[in-house]
This record gives C-alpha cells, structure tokens and sequence, in this order.
C-alpha cells in the first residue's frame, strides 16, 4: 500500500465547491480498466497541474485486469475524488462483519460480479480478504454515497452511483446528512437501483421526448452502475455514464460544464 493514506472518515453527502477549477470532469465505472482511464485522461487533455480536478462515479474494481493497481494510481493523483458504488459497498462487506450482507455472501458476491481477484489476497489462516485489501477497502469506502459539486460554470451539480432514490436531491441530501432512520436504507437504494435508469434507456432506445425526468433541487446529475452501451444516456437533468468499460472498452468521461451546456436545449 506504498503511498496510499487511508482518507478521513466522510459523511454519506459531501459538498465540494470546486468553482475556482480550471474544470471538472466526470467519468463513467472503471472496473479495472485504468489502461482506458489513462487514454481518456490524456486525450481529454487532464493537467491537474493546471487546475483540471476528476471524479468517479463509483464502481473502480472488479472485472478489469486492474483491480489493485486502482491503489497505485489515486496515491498518484490526490486530486481525483470518487462517491461509492455497489462494487465499493460489497467489498466492504465482505471484508468486515455486519452490514447489509454477511461476509460470506458479500465474498460470495464479488465473486459472481467479478471479483474473483480478491482470491489471490486471502489472509494467510483465514478465510478473508488479507489485510492490505481491507485497508484499500476502507480507503474506497471513506468516500461519500452522494456529492454535490459547485463547478466553475457556476452549476450545482449532484454526482450518486445509482439513483436519487428520493422526490429531490435536497431530500436525499437531507436523509444522508440527517437522523433519518432510513439513512442506511437511502444510501443502499442510491448505490444500487436502477429504474429510472432502465426507464432512460428504454426511453432513449425508443426515441422518446427526453425531458420528462427531473430532479428537482439540482442543476444535473450524473450516475455510473446501468450499463447504457456504447454511449452514455442524458434524460432531463440526468446522465449515466456506465458505457461499460470492461465489455465496450469505451469509458466515457465529460466536462461537465460543457455537457451541461449542450444538454440545456433538451430539457
């Protein structure tokens, strides 16, 4: 784990202002794909020298030929910062008792969705993850479920896994950061559901009107985790990004303000 320190402790939501950027961009699931992440880096011209800040929408490992090497590139690039996916939110469990899952079906999980790597870093005399898997998984897991984003454009922007499984993204905001005793509930749904994903992708398959799912209480926001093919799907305020790295070997990553821009006309 050379280089890697463990982040502090992090809310379930987190507001970032990053309007003194030179940009943000935002980019789909990896996987363990970091070949193609670096490809899109530098073809989008990223130079965090220069002002450029990334994001993730979740989902770094599993699939990809990289899950591990995932460590070795963010201790190389402080300023990428990410929100939790499902991939994140199983490894967890399966390296820690308690939680949604129990180990041994949170193991068995990764497993089936590609996360056999984890065979290769069992402890020496237990059946677990060894103990440098399990701080990276801390390390993964320390990032917030939901982000909202202030960008240089001056938009607010919502950055979630999955969905905003709430009648606002103020009122997911507010259950996040809240007493809400559906706080666990709410940041579950918001790393794995999928309707209004699977709605968006019907909707566009089918060349409907794509302005009639809104969030309200936010400028856009953008998810991973639904595969949309091989380009990312907009609906309303909404885009997702999961082009399937690891299938397509297309990731897909935005600036947002100038997604932002050109979606406007559309909603």
């Amino acid at each position: 784990m050379s280089g890697i320190t463990r982040r502090p402790e992090i809310a379930d939501h987190q507001t970032v202002d990053l309007s003194g950027a030179r940009r943000v961009l935002v980019f789909g699931d990896v996987h363990g794909n970091l070949a193609l992440l670096r490809t899109q880096l530098a073809e989008m011209g990223y130079d965090p020298r220069s002002g450029d800040v990334a994001i993730s929408v979740g989902d770094w490992l599993d699939r990809g030929p990289d899950a591990l090497a995932v460590r070795d590139f963010l201790a190389g690039h402080q300023e990428i910062r990410w929100v939790r996916g499902n991939h994140e939110d199983i490894l967890s469990n399966a390296c820690h008792a308690g939680g949604r899952f129990s180990c041994d079906q949170a193991a068995a999980m990764l497993i089936r969705n590609g996360g056999d790597w984890v065979l290769d870093h069992l402890h020496e005399t237990e059946n677990r993850p060894d103990d440098n898997v399990v701080e990276f998984a801390d390390m993964l897991n320390s990032a917030p479920v939901a982000m909202t984003v202030l960008t240089p454009g001056g938009h607010r922007v919502g950055i979630v896994h999955a969905a905003v499984p709430a009648d606002s993204w103020t009122d997911l905001v507010d259950a996040l950061e809240g007493p809400d005793p559906h706080r666990e509930e709410m940041a579950f749904h918001a790393m794995w559901d999928r309707a209004a994903a699977d709605y968006a992708i019907r909707a566009a398959k089918d060349g409907q009107q794509q302005n009639d799912l809104i969030v309200p209480g936010i400028d856009h926001v953008f998810y991973g985790h639904t595969r949309t093919g091989k380009r990312p799907v907009r609906h309303g305020n909404q885009t997702w990004l999961d082009t399937g790295a690891y299938s397509t070997g297309i990731l897909t990553m935005v600036d947002i303000d100038q997604w932002i821009a050109t979606a406007s006309s559309h909603y």
